[in-house]
């Protein structure tokens, strides 16, 4: 299994694990991550099977094969992943990274990765990054630690965003916790509210 939404944060990832889960963070905006994740990774496996691709292949390989083959939005369909209308884009954008270097800014240019997606990959993949994945529970848990967060979902401005940004990794590194395993925490305990 390349991608385990259990263990999002893990800063020790292989090359094949890393580039898998930058090829997740499109696939899972706005879907249930375990469906997601179970999707991507029998995508996977099937572009081995049905292409004849090397079976030692990254999944970046992977992608790029398909992509020459013209069979990547077979795939995609074949698991059910959807998004059919951004996603095949976003991956022919995404496998030209480099996913130990690439910045947020890089991130932010490839097509279905906003302000919070590009930080959703950088906190939970290199170690001690402080930027906030401003989301429904990150906007209540501000607005419940007296922070004026009036927006409904995540702000798409990028001057307001780092605003919140801003508060929210002030009041995370406040707990003396990692602001990634603060915003594991602030997830499970906001979901459930």
């Amino acid at each position: 299994m390349f991608v385990d939404p259990q263990n999002i944060t893990n800063f020790s990832r292989t090359l094949h694990e890393l580039e898998a889960f930058l090829l997740f963070v499109p696939t899972v905006a706005g879907k249930n991550s375990d469906t997601q994740a179970e999707k991507l990774n029998r995508m996977f496996e099937d572009m081995r099977r049905n292409d004849a691709l090397d079976k030692f292949g990254s999944p970046f390989d992977l992608v790029r094969q398909s992509i020459e083959l013209g069979t990547l939005e077979d795939h995609m369909r074949s698991v059910g992943l959807g998004q059919y209308g951004r996603l095949p884009q976003s991956f022919e954008e995404i496998v030209k990274l480099d996913p130990n270097t690439c910045t947020i800014e890089d991130l932010e240019k490839i097509h279905g990765i906003g302000l919070k997606s590009s930080r959703f990959f950088i906190v939970h993949s290199r170690k001690d990054h402080k930027h906030a994945i401003i989301d429904t529970h990150i906007l209540k848990f501000l607005r419940d630690n007296g922070v004026y967060a009036p927006e409904k979902s995540t702000p798409t401005d990028s001057q307001r965003y780092a605003v919140l940004e801003k508060a929210y990794v002030e009041l995370a590194l406040e707990t003396g916790m990692a602001v990634a395993d603060h915003d594991l925490m602030i997830w499970k305990l906001y979901r459930t509210k």
